[in-house]
């Protein structure tokens, strides 16, 4: 629905299915809705909510329902009060080993132009399952050329090491390691095949 509405602005709501795929197959399917405002510029400001998607893939399963704050402009777009939620996230650890988390929660924004150059996300709150908590940064000039890092937490590392096992080497999962301990990851898409590189602190 699109209703004019005063100073040029027109209001609209809708609502619709969503799909992610990925080599032919679903990785997300679900429903979204949609209440926002088209201004002079023009610009596009609109409040998503993402219904009951059901996410499937290689390594996390689970029901997602999430929300955002979507600014577009004819050059740019901005993501804000980005929540989503698992409440039942299922991961494949090792040998196809399943492990459910508990819930898992990101609270973040993003952004970028639409030409997919100066992509940034920020995350203000990572939670999995009350295992890791985490927040930080990422910037780049493209997609391939995104770096930054995440500075977080162990709330109780025997738990993380206990769920981790099959993903960690044998001499690290008997070291006996207990309470809070803090790391660093540095992340970073350049290059074949990235970085990804954990720091204890």
């Amino acid at each position: 629905n699109l209703v004019p509405a005063e100073g040029g602005i027109r209001r609209f709501s809708g609502y619709g299915g969503l799909s992610f795929r990925r080599k032919e197959a679903p990785v997300a399917e679900g429903s979204l809705s949609a209440d926002g405002k088209v201004t002079p510029g023009p610009a596009i400001e609109v409040d998503l909510e993402f219904k009951p998607a059901r996410l499937a893939l290689p390594w996390l399963t689970g029901d997602v329902f999430g929300q955002a704050r979507l600014r577009l402009t004819r050059k740019s777009f901005q993501a804000g009060e980005l929540i989503l939620t698992l409440p039942q996230g299922r991961v494949t650890l090792g040998r196809q080993v399943r492990e459910n988390l508990g819930p898992i929660r990101l609270n973040a924004s993003a952004g970028g132009t639409l030409e997919g150059k100066e992509p940034r996300l920020e995350v203000q709150g990572l939670d999995i399952g009350g295992l890791l908590l985490a927040r930080g940064r990422m910037s780049g000039s493209s997609l391939e050329e995104l770096s930054g890092t995440l500075d977080g937490e162990f709330p109780r590392v025997e738990r993380a090491i206990t769920v981790l096992a099959p993903l960690l080497p044998r001499r690290l999962a008997g070291m006996g390691l207990a309470g809070k301990l803090p790391f660093r990851l540095n992340v970073s898409t350049r290059g074949p095949a990235g970085v990804l590189a954990l720091e204890l602190l």
